[in-house]
């Protein structure tokens, strides 16, 4: 299966680089460091975990004070005994908000590429039943810079899906990412 997303992932990219060589769109490469935790109605599951966030994506060239950005990301979120590894397709709108400042908000679609659970059994000796959703999407909110290639932010992004089950107790997604991307 994760042969697959791999084929997926690479014929993608081709299909990006190619496209914006057609279309002058700048392409760049972005990655970055995210804390994500696994949450319900107020609560947290265990603690928060590091994660990451690398891949590629493209806006058109431009020089509105309104833009959109695509990106085709491999994330890992979760936290310490329960991580998921996503291919993420965020989709964003940028407003320029000074000289070299933006927000950017928008929403994203990801599927399960692999998953890590190591929960422990319960307090009775029994196995708990754990596992990832295939499909997770939310929105994203971020605030960046950007000066000529380089591209920094913060980000935060937010399940609306059920990306977690751990004993019929659904949970989802909360990330908070610092990235920095480069345009090539």
């Amino acid at each position: 299966m994760l042969g697959f997303w791999k084929t997926i992932f690479f014929c993608s990219a081709f299909f990006l680089i190619r496209f914006a060589s057609i279309a002058q769109t700048p392409l760049g490469i972005k990655g970055g460091i995210q804390s994500s935790a696994l949450t319900r109605e107020g609560s947290t599951l265990s603690n928060e975990s590091l994660g990451f966030m690398l891949g590629m994506f493209f806006h058109p060239v431009n020089k509105h004070p309104i833009t959109g950005e695509f990106e085709i990301l491999i994330t890992r979120k979760g936290v310490s005994d329960a991580r998921v590894t996503y291919l993420s397709v965020p989709v964003l709108v940028n407003i320029k908000i000074a000289d070299r400042f933006f927000f950017g908000a928008g929403g994203f679609a990801a599927a399960k590429l692999a998953d890590k659970i190591s929960v422990p059994p319960n307090s009775s000796g029994f196995d708990l039943d754990a596992s990832f959703a295939f499909v997770d999407a939310g929105y994203i909110f971020e605030l960046g810079y950007w000066k000529k290639s380089l591209e920094m932010g913060i980000r935060f992004e937010r399940s609306l899906t059920n990306s977690f089950t751990l004993n019929n107790l659904n949970y989802k997604n909360r990330v908070w990412a610092f990235y920095i991307g480069y345009h090539i």
